[in-house]
């Protein structure tokens, strides 16, 4: 059983006790034991000059635990790098050019056996991608605009990036 069927069981459980419905209570009082769950994370020193991030795949079970590396991300000093995983892929959006502060940021697919590849850039500051069942991975791109004058700001004419 997978992490996000778990989760959905426990909101699900949880809707039903918040609404008042009758054996609510009952459902929630015998959760069934977590047999065993992946997850994936990204683990970033806790340094304000960090380069990097490793992307690692966990898997917690009765037995115990493991943990393997799957990729490395590079990026900015001090970057947010946030992410999603879907089918044994992780996305991450990291910050890449300080220089950009709203849309410097990538997109990278991590694999196991492959490591990080960088999909593509203009991505937005601290952005978190969202990996759908579909196949299709979204996140907000942009360039920045032009900022308003005065006066536009005045009339409420905000730029669009």
């Amino acid at each position: 059983m997978g992490p996000r069927r778990i989760h959905g069981r426990v909101f699900a459980l949880l809707d039903l006790a918040v609404c008042g419905l009758p054996g609510a209570a009952a459902i929630a009082e015998e959760p069934g034991p977590l047999a065993s769950f992946d997850a994936v994370i990204v683990a970033t020193a806790h340094d304000g000059d960090a380069q990097s991030s490793e992307v690692r795949r966990v898997h917690a079970g009765p037995s115990g635990q493991s943990s393997t590396a799957i990729g490395v991300v590079g990026h900015a000093p001090g970057a947010v790098v946030r992410g999603d995983a879907r089918e044994g892929v992780a996305w991450i959006v990291a910050d890449e050019d300080p220089g950009l502060p709203d849309w410097g940021a990538a997109l990278f697919e991590v694999r196991a056996g492959r490591g990080a590849r960088r999909v593509l850039g203009r991505v937005g500051h601290a952005g978190r991608p969202l990996a759908s069942g579909s196949g299709w991975v979204f996140v907000e791109r942009g360039s920045a605009g032009t900022p308003p004058t005065l006066d536009e700001a005045k009339q409420g004419r905000l730029r669009v990036d």
